[in-house]
């Protein structure tokens, strides 16, 4: 009800102080390795942005599962504007209905995970460069059993999150399409930027939940314990380097770090679609992950403005890759191929990734994925 309460007041709004014309994206995407047990990933999303006279940007999207309203950037003093979002997602956050174990899915440990999501945040310039935010967040998550949830899987508390972040960026990337495109997923990086973020969330019920039965899961799954009070650093690097009119290298790097997560606030990782942390030949989300480092290094070759492909190697190194509960590392390795073409409206994104470190920690897991993306925007 609050959500079309606020949908409502935004195409109202729309409607009486609209500046720009609206723009339309949308983009729809898979991945997947052609394992029967692990099937692939579908999603699509559309979305509509308003951008008003003096009055800031207004935003619908829906993606697959999860809606999402927008009203930012509205003006506050000087540099700084204010921001506000509610989103919704039905049964897939954080793909909880996945679970993937020693390379299979395991559906028994798979279940519905939902939530309401209320954001609001400031943000502004700092200094030359360099931009701040302060948001703060709440939240009420719902878990219900999928169809095959074993009836010895104990489900996580409906519960309520309270949750702030501090984000700090230095940005210096040169603009690309991408950064204002929804339609276009993976940008074109030349510069450097450099975030940090710090998060301090707070859940009222953190009864630990999971498969830990021994006697009806093996291996039971001990790590989903969660803490009522949860510390989140997250850093990411993104540069791109120029050599000659037709070559440029790019590097991407992230690494974040939270305290007494359980899987719904993990980092999902492994695989090559826009929403993970990437490693190329796993598939969507393999990894779930409370501690990582990731690396990934891209040699782009300039076929002409609209078309560029290259190799790239990704690199990734994990806190419980074996989902044992255990506070072991492991690191993997990827390599693969891209290609990234702009035509008018439309974007179509293919990569391909194979890695021989999944195939050894993983045997029964296909260590190779494929990822297509088409988009359209105008």
């Amino acid at each position: 009800m609050l959500g079309r309460l606020l949908f409502l007041a935004l195409m109202l709004w729309a409607a009486t102080a609209a500046g720009a014309p609206p723009t339309w994206a949308t983009y729809t995407g898979a991945e997947g390795a052609g394992q029967s047990d692990v099937p692939g990933h579908v999603f699509w999303s559309v979305k509509y942005t308003d951008v008003l006279e003096k009055n800031g940007t207004v935003s619908v999207e829906y993606h697959t599962d999860t809606l999402k309203l927008e009203w930012s950037k509205l003006p506050l003093s000087g540099d700084y504007t204010l921001g506000a979002r509610i989103t919704g997602e039905a049964g897939f956050a954080n793909l909880m209905p996945d679970y993937l174990l020693d390379g299979t899915r395991r559906l028994p440990r798979g279940f519905f995970s939902s939530y309401l999501q209320g954001q609001t945040w400031v943000e502004g310039a700092l200094a030359t460069d360099l931009w701040g935010t302060l948001e703060l967040g709440g939240r009420r998550w719902i878990a219900t059993g999928a169809p095959k949830t074993d009836p010895s899987f104990v489900l996580p508390t409906d519960t309520w999150s309270l949750e702030t972040r501090l984000h700090l960026t230095w940005w210096a990337l040169a603009h690309d399409a991408a950064w204002s495109d929804h339609h276009r997923a993976f940008p074109r990086l030349e510069g450097f930027a450099l975030g940090v973020s710090f998060g301090l969330d707070w859940l009222a019920d953190t009864a630990p939940w999971g498969a830990m039965d021994a006697d009806a899961f093996s291996p039971p799954d001990p790590r989903n314990r969660p803490e009522s009070v949860q510390l989140m650093t997250y850093q990411w690097l993104r540069a791109g380097l120029p050599l000659g009119t037709s070559l440029r290298l790019e590097f991407e790097q992230s690494a974040g770090h939270r305290t007494g997560a359980d899987d719904r606030t993990r980092w999902p990782a492994g695989g090559l679609n826009p929403y993970v942390v990437p490693l190329a030949g796993a598939y969507w989300a393999y990894f779930h992950t409370a501690s990582f480092v990731s690396a990934g290094l891209t040699a782009r070759h300039v076929v002409s403005k609209g078309l560029e492909w290259g190799p790239f190697v990704t690199a990734l190194d994990l806190e419980d890759p074996a989902r044992r509960g255990l506070k072991d590392r492991r690191s993997f390795l990827g390599t693969g191929v891209a290609l990234d073409w702009r035509t008018g409206p439309w974007q179509v994104d293919m990569r391909a990734g194979y890695s021989p470190t999944l195939n050894d920690f993983a045997p029964a897991a296909r260590p190779w994925s494929l990822f297509m993306g088409v988009g359209w925007g105008e």
